[in-house]
Order: structure tokens, then C-alpha cells, then sequence
């Protein structure tokens, strides 16, 4: 569906590589419009996404990770379950993405995004992230994705809409990102061999490829960055240690990128950590991060 030619700006005309009928295609009904539940929809009966209540085709929406760790704002418009079961076989149950994670590490905590310093060593602290240990990420609309138009930087003929920090770095540790659809692991991505991986529907360029069509040709990166942490007691004669994490940035998507069910701002760099679940658009796939000696 041409979705210009439903707010009345398209002027491709018959040109159009997409259909300018009003109505759903093959009987299927539109997803939910999420800014409708929240009040904040602007588009009427222009747009594309459904302004009923109710689920569509009766399916059953996912759990609310932030209702299970009384965070959760949004009350009866969460358009996730506020039930303390897991849907799909309750709390007991060795299904969903929570449980996966779980068996994977030995570990159920999925933590909130939030900006900020991790502990100084994971692997050796394993202790639960404070927000107050959380560092601050400092590329913002006007540095990152602003520096290619400036450089002009090109690869594949194809012009980029990030550019490498100067704190960009090849990690140490050997991450990997596994992709989930539902309980079924589908790949496996070894993101520990260059210092940043794009994501998107671009195939000439993107090093994970995600083709569902609410997904970007550019659509976020996963750069990895020196960060420095300093000593916390006052006067301490202990020198900063500094390590190479890995941050994620969405390149102003236009469907948005999520981490841990919780849709992040665009165009800054969100410090990741392992067990982090992230999705792309409107895409069920999640994708996990974790490192190579992960406990199974």
C-alpha cells in the first residue's frame, strides 16, 4: 500500500510502485496503531494502522517487561500483557524469549535501557547495573549522523548516514548476536571482527541484513567504543581502566529500534549489555546479545 497516496501526497501517480487502493489488501487487517492507544495519532482515518482496542485476529500480545518489574506507565493502553503468566504456558514454562535467555546464561534478569557506566569488570561483577553507574552517551543529533553530510562518506557508491566516532574501537571480547523468531533460533552473527556492524534492508551495504519491510535500508548500527571509567573514591591513585563495549544508534529509522521491549531514542548511542534483546521495526525477530563464553 502506498502510504503518501493515503495522506494525499504521493505524485508518482500510475508510476507508483505501490497500490493506491484504500482498502487492505488480500483481507488482512492492520495492526494496531500504537500512537492511537496512547492518544497521540494524528493521522485519522488516513491511517494505515488500526484504531481498535482490541487486538487483530485474536492473537494474544506479548508480556510486559516493564509491568513485571512494576515500571510500566502506560496502564490499561500497554499494548503488551499485564498478566503475571507467561501466555504460552505460564511462569514455570521453558518457552518465550525470557526463558531463552535464561537457559542460555543461567540468568533471568533483562534489564531496562537506560543510560550509563556498567560495572568496572563484568566479568567479574556480576551484580545488578545501577542507573547511577550508567554513562551518559554524548553523540547527539548533531554529531554522529550529522558528520557524513560534512565528510561526504561513501561506500559501495551508496552514501552512509553514520560516521565511525573517533573512540571507535574492535572489541576485545567476542560478542554474538542470536536471532529468535518465537522460541526458534534462526542465526547466529559473530560481531566481534570489525569495530561497527550495520543494520538494515540495504543489501549492498548492511552486515546484518533484515529485509521485513517496516525495517530501514539504513536502519541502526551496533559500534563498539573505548570507554573510560575512573575511580570512584575522591583522591584515589588508581588509574582509569578503560574498555571497548558496544552501543547501539538508531539511524532515525522510521519504525524505530527497541531494546528490551522499550523503543529508543534515535540518533544516540545506548550502551548495550549482554542478555540486551533487540528489535527492529515491526519485526518479531529479536535479536540477543550475548558473549562467546556464555554459560549454556
Amino acid at each position: 500500500i502506498c502510504y503518501a497516496f493515503q495522506k494525499g501526497e504521493c505524485k508518482r501517480g500510475d508510476s507508483c510502485r505501490f497500490s493506491h487502493i484504500q482498502e487492505n489488501q488480500g483481507g488482512r487487517e492492520p495492526g494496531i496503531c500504537y500512537a492511537f492507544q496512547k492518544g497521540e495519532c494524528k493521522r485519522g482515518d488516513s491511517c494505515r494502522f488500526s484504531h481498535s482496542q482490541e487486538n487483530q485476529e485474536g492473537r494474544e500480545p506479548g508480556i510486559c517487561y516493564s509491568f513485571q518489574q512494576g515500571e510500566c506507565k502506560r496502564g490499561d493502553s500497554c499494548r503488551f500483557s499485564h498478566s503475571q503468566n507467561n501466555k504460552r504456558g505460564g511462569e514455570d514454562s521453558g518457552s518465550g524469549m525470557k526463558a531463552i535467555v535464561s537457559r542460555l546464561q543461567g540468568d533471568s534478569g533483562i534489564r531496562k535501557p537506560k543510560w550509563g557506566k556498567a560495572d568496572e569488570d563484568e566479568a567479574e561483577n556480576k551484580e545488578k547495573i545501577s542507573p547511577e553507574d550508567r554513562q551518559k552517551a554524548n553523540f547527539g543529533l548533531s554529531g554522529a549522523l550529522n558528520e557524513d553530510a560534512k565528510t561526504g562518506k561513501m561506500y559501495k557508491g551508496i552514501m552512509l548516514k553514520w560516521s565511525e566516532p573517533p573512540d571507535a574501537h574492535m572489541p576485545k571480547k567476542k560478542w554474538r548476536l542470536y536471532v529468535f523468531k518465537k522460541d526458534s533460533l534462526l542465526d547466529t552473527y559473530h560481531i566481534h571482527r570489525q569495530s561497527a556492524y550495520l543494520v538494515g534492508r540495504e543489501k549492498k551495504i548492511a552486515d546484518i541484513l533484515t529485509e521485513h519491510v517496516s525495517c530501514s535500508k539504513q536502519h541502526a548500527v551496533i559500534q563498539y567504543r573505548v570507554k573510560t571509567t575512573y575511580p570512584k573514591e575522591p583522591g584515589s591513585i588508581k588509574k582509569p581502566k578503560r574498555t571497548v563495549q558496544p552501543y547501539i544508534l538508531d539511524l532515525e529509522s522510521t519504525n524505530g529500534t527497541f531494546l528490551n521491549g522499550e523503543r529508543i531514542e534515535p540518533a544516540r548511542y545506548i550502551e548495550l549489555f549482554e542478555k540486551d534483546v533487540i528489535k527492529f521495526g515491526e519485526s518479531t525477530r529479536e535479536y540477543v546479545m550475548l558473549k562467546e563464553d556464555t554459560k549454556h
